[in-house]
This record gives C-alpha cells, structure tokens and sequence, in this order.
C-alpha cells in the first residue's frame, strides 16, 4: 500500500481569475534516495492526442503539455528536486504495437504496469477532481462517488487513436479514445528525498 501522507509541491490555476492552489501528492514508492509521486487529484481535463491517429506517448499532446506543467508549475528549487526518468513505454503488452522508444521526462503519466504495481487495488486508483479540472470539462461519475477516468501513458489495445486509462471505478481501461477532452490528469515523478 502506498503512504498516504501528502507533500506539497507546485502550483495550479483554481477557478479564480489570476490566482494558483497548491498541489498535493501522494508517495507511490519510496528508497533510501527518492520517491514517487502522484497528484492527490485529477487536476486538469484534456485529450492524450488531439488527432485520432496512432500515436504513442513520445509524440502524444499529453507528453507535450507534462512538459509545460513542470516548466511553469515547479519553482526553480522544487524542479531541482525532480529527476529526470526513464521511462519504458512498451513493457506488459500482450499485442503488438509496434517500436515504442524509451523516453526520458521530468513529469510524465504512469504506465498500465506501473497503475498495478503500485495501486494493488482498484479501489486505491479511485480518484477525484479539482474545481479547475470540472471547469476545464471533467467528467464526473457522481454515481461512483465523485470519482473521474485519468489517463496512463500505454497504448490502447486498438490498431490506432486509444489510449489505456484508469476508470471512475479504478479499473485499467486499454481502448478509451485518445482524442476524448473530459478525462483527467494525475502527472506523476520521481523527487529526491
């Protein structure tokens, strides 16, 4: 199980004009060196991809605006703290999708594997949104207790335009359309201690 004990880094648009909420996070994973963070929240509502093509997660939208957000919401201090990862993109699946390349990113989405490794349950992927991110379009699964759908950076299971997504009931969903706008965002890095 993961800590539940939150840290705060960075900050985000809230619903009031000019002004930035801080950001929580939760500790996926933890050594003696460094840690993994989620966001406590879905903060934004946005498309893995614009286009409805294929496209995996080195070209996607999503990796695009995960590098505005660690460019204009980490001081210069906390971005110190970031580690640049490695991530691999292609392990765990059962189907071909063809050469997925590894990238390196300072704030990225987690992958299918890593959503099992380090939530054990689907209850424990389960997970809400900020004011900002219901603003921005989120869809809000009231019957499931307030809860969202949020994106992980593995392909969809279909030959082109899906992306793999954590649902409202934290299921790992392997075929949601890449160019849908009302599924949230929870970046995720690794932060020295």
């Amino acid at each position: 199980m993961f800590d539940v004990s939150l840290l705060q880094m960075g900050k985000y648009p809230t619903l009031e004009r000019n002004t930035e909420e801080e950001l929580y996070w939760i500790t996926l994973f933890e050594d003696e060196s460094k840690r993994l963070l989620i966001s406590e929240y879905g903060i934004d509502a946005m498309v893995y991809h614009e286009k409805r093509k294929k496209t995996f997660w080195e070209n996607s939208d999503l990796r695009c605006w995960m590098q505005w957000f660690y460019n204009h919401c980490f001081s210069e201090e906390e971005k110190q703290k970031i580690i640049l990862h490695k991530n691999d993109n292609c392990s765990g699946f059962e189907w071909d999708q063809g050469n997925l390349n590894i990238t390196e990113d300072f704030v990225f989405a987690l992958s299918a594997d890593e959503a099992k490794e380090y939530f054990k349950m689907n209850e424990e992927r389960k997970a809400k949104p900020t004011p900002w991110a219901v603003q921005r379009g989120a869809y809000v699964f009231e019957e499931l207790g307030g809860t969202i759908t949020w994106w992980l950076r593995s392909p969809g299971r279909r030959k082109g335009g899906s992306a793999s997504v954590v649902r409202a009931d934290g299921g790992i969903y392997r075929s949601a359309d890449m160019n849908v706008a009302n599924i949230c965002v929870r970046p995720a890095m690794w932060v020295l201690k």
